[in-house]
């Protein structure tokens, strides 16, 4: 079944903005001003999008939406993959949350929001660890196509917590956990039509393939 025009833009532009996500945020993790971060960021994205929306015109046969797409979710996915395996690791071996030593000696009052979080988040060496495994695991599903949606789903509310903890806590981590979130949303939405078939419908779910639905 041949692909109509909305899906075919829409494909090459969605591969786009997340292929630009992770190039912007590789281009600004020198930025000081947070501002500037995130307006470079997210510009950088928008620039890549239109970019391969060119593309998309260009691709007046669509020929090339199927390799696109799987470029994208190959980017992304392993991009996922190799950060959360690192941040894992961290707090599986107790290494993330080391605190200052004055912590224990100072009232909550006296802390910040960023202190108290981290404070908390290194009391228990046993929920470190938890937390730890909680990304590792999705971090390995992602390395392999036929399971990166599992670990994106298993990825999205420990991500969803992480954003939560970063905004509310003002640990200045939020542009970098906010866009792990966009492409982690990117990898489960764009199997829309497989998850629809196997929530809402009886008809059977193929095998992943690099065929677009």
């Amino acid at each position: 079944m041949p692909l109509s025009p909305w899906k075919h833009f829409g494909f090459y532009v969605t591969a786009g903005l997340s292929v630009g996500l992770i190039l912007g945020l590789w281009f600004n993790n020198s930025l000081s001003s947070i501002s500037n971060a995130w307006g470079g960021t997210f510009g950088i994205s928008g620039v890549v999008g239109i970019l391969f929306l060119v593309f998309a015109f260009l691709d007046r046969k669509k020929t090339g939406t199927e390799y696109i797409h799987y470029f994208s979710q190959t980017c992304v996915r392993l991009f996922l993959a190799s950060i959360f395996f690192v941040y894992g690791y961290a707090k599986a071996i107790l290494q993330q949350f080391r605190g200052p030593l004055f912590y224990g000696d100072v009232s909550v009052s006296e802390l910040s929001g960023f202190e108290t979080a981290w404070y908390f988040f290194g009391y228990s060496e046993t929920y470190q660890m938890v937390m730890g495994w909680a990304e590792i695991i999705p971090a390995c599903l992602l390395c392999f196509r036929r399971t990166q949606l599992a670990g994106a789903i298993m990825l999205l509310p420990v991500i969803g917590n992480i954003v939560l903890a970063n905004f509310f806590y003002d640990i200045p981590v939020k542009l970098q956990s906010t866009v792990y979130l966009i492409l982690t949303l990117y990898l489960i939405l764009s199997q829309t039509p497989r998850l629809w078939k196997f929530f809402f419908t009886d008809k059977s779910i193929p095998a992943v393939s690099k065929r677009i639905e």
